[in-house]
């Protein structure tokens, strides 16, 4: 992989989603736009592909800005249908989550917020499942995006 490329879909991952990819805002813009790409081949419908979106670039994004602050690093992606949900592993390289932990504490109210700090909110409340783990050399963020029943 080179710092400036996007490798195609990882083979033998059926019907799901893998890649690896140069952590920074543009490279995760574009397999965001793959992944929903891929996920609408599969069927899934417009909410859950908003919903998944929005929590893989978020996820990305504190890699990005936390795990490779001083340097940019590759980011694994790879995700499939399974029942009622979208299972996603995310893999970097990256310094790990303080206390070895995402936070868990729910925001403060809107007007004592600074800029940031809604990323690990947003991921909390749109996945059911979120394990991470910190192994000798990589992070591991395991989760899962329920697929919103359709009306």
């Amino acid at each position: 992989m080179t710092r400036d490329n996007i490798p195609p879909d990882e083979p033998g991952a059926g019907s799901g989603f893998a890649c690896v990819f140069q952590s920074g805002d543009m490279q995760t813009r574009k397999v965001m736009l793959r992944l929903r790409n891929h996920l609408r081949t599969q069927g899934v419908d417009d909410a859950t592909l908003g919903t998944a979106e929005l929590v893989l670039a978020e996820v990305c994004n504190n890699i990005t800005e936390h795990g490779y602050a001083t340097a940019p690093g590759p980011i694994q992606l790879v995700l499939h249908c399974e029942g009622d949900g979208l299972v996603c592993i995310v893999t970097d390289y990256g310094v790990p989550l303080p206390e070895g932990t995402p936070p868990s504490a729910p925001p403060d109210p809107p007007w004592c917020l600074p800029e940031g700090g809604f990323g690990w909110h947003i991921i909390r409340t749109l996945t059911d499942r979120l394990d991470y783990h910190c192994h000798p050399g990589f992070n591991r963020l395991d989760l899962r995006i329920p697929i919103l029943p359709v009306n």
